[in-house]
């Protein structure tokens, strides 16, 4: 089974206990550790947000691209060889700035490639040993990259020449006789009937449609650690045959909770209390309805022995046919 260190928190507080400790607690409580895993992200130094400004390629490569990188104040605006294909201006990526140390105990240093000077690394989920996320490029925290230019879009209002020529060689639908068409007034009913004055449609947008709020861009040299989510320890431990009411995250806490001496219990001790009140209050109703059957039983004899002290017999119909 496995075990969620944060998960068992909710249940019992187990601040400032190392996860050595636990285990060697799981172990004497009777429970094999097979394995302990970290997720999320490993404690990365000197990495930071970086925004890409602009991306050239390289004169000596064909598949490196030249790319100045802003990281605000962890050291201003970098020069940075990479072979990404997706490094393109606008994206706020991590950077590992010289002296980092990747995953592996891979250091970045300032270094030429290919004759033209990096001061750094543009990383991946991979490189940065993240289990989520796509490996084939950088990894992408944000784009700010703008739209293009509404005068390089088409004006769809605007028809073309050859839409206009066509339109003109086309002959035009005859009018109908003056007669036969009704005034204006008749076909366009009042505005106000159709179209309620915007003092009334603009609460209505607001609260039906609230406005969206784009998620905003990590500020430049925000360390790695500070935007990712954090990590959780999971252990991988043998439940015997013999204890089905460790089976769970509560029963592992309760062990633990008794094996640390915890005076507080469990956290979730106040809904156990309610939960044990509400089955003794359905144990005391059906003891009563117990005491009402009996009652009702009493009574049946009682009218019994009324109707026969009243004279009255109850005879079998056939019987009393045949005499």
């Amino acid at each position: 089974m496995k075990l969620s260190l944060s998960w068992l928190n909710d249940y019992v507080d187990l601040a400032g206990i190392t996860t050595a400790e636990l285990s060697r607690a799981i172990t004497f409580l009777g429970f094999e550790v097979e394995s302990v895993h970290d997720t999320g992200a490993p404690r990365l130094n000197n990495v930071v947000t970086g925004r890409i400004l602009t991306r050239a390629k390289h004169p000596n490569a064909d598949k490196l691209s030249i790319c100045t990188v802003d990281v605000g104040p962890a050291g201003g605006v970098k020069t940075i060889v990479c072979g990404a294909p997706n490094c393109d201006p606008g994206n706020i990526v991590p950077v590992a700035l010289p002296g980092a140390i990747l995953p592996g105990d891979f250091e970045i240093k300032q270094s030429k490639i290919r004759g033209q000077t990096s001061d750094g690394m543009m990383c991946s989920s991979k490189e940065l040993a993240l289990e989520d996320g796509d490996h084939a490029g950088l990894m992408i925290l944000a784009s700010t990259s703008t739209p293009p230019a509404p005068s390089d879009l088409s004006d769809p209002s605007t028809p073309s020449d050859q839409s206009a020529q066509s339109s003109s060689s086309a002959p035009s639908p005859a009018a109908p006789p003056p007669a036969l068409r009704p005034p204006p007034s008749a076909l366009r009913p009042p505005s106000s009937a159709l179209c309620p004055p915007s003092s009334v449609l603009r609460p209505l947008s607001s609260a039906l449609c609230p406005p969206s709020s784009a998620p905003s861009a990590p500020p430049l040299g925000t360390p790695l650690n500070d935007i990712l989510p954090p990590g959780d320890t999971v252990f991988d431990i043998e439940i015997t045959h013999n204890r089905p009411d460790c089976l769970s995250h509560l029963g592992i806490a309760r062990e633990l909770s008794a094996w640390f001496k915890k005076a507080e219990g469990l956290k979730g001790g106040q809904r156990t209390e309610d939960r044990r009140q509400r089955a003794e209050d359905r144990g005391q109703r059906t003891e009563g309805g117990g005491q009402r059957t009996e009652d009702g039983g009493q009574r049946t004899e009682d009218r019994g022995q009324r109707t026969a002290g009243g004279g009255r017999r109850a005879m079998c119909v056939c019987f009393s046919v045949t005499l």
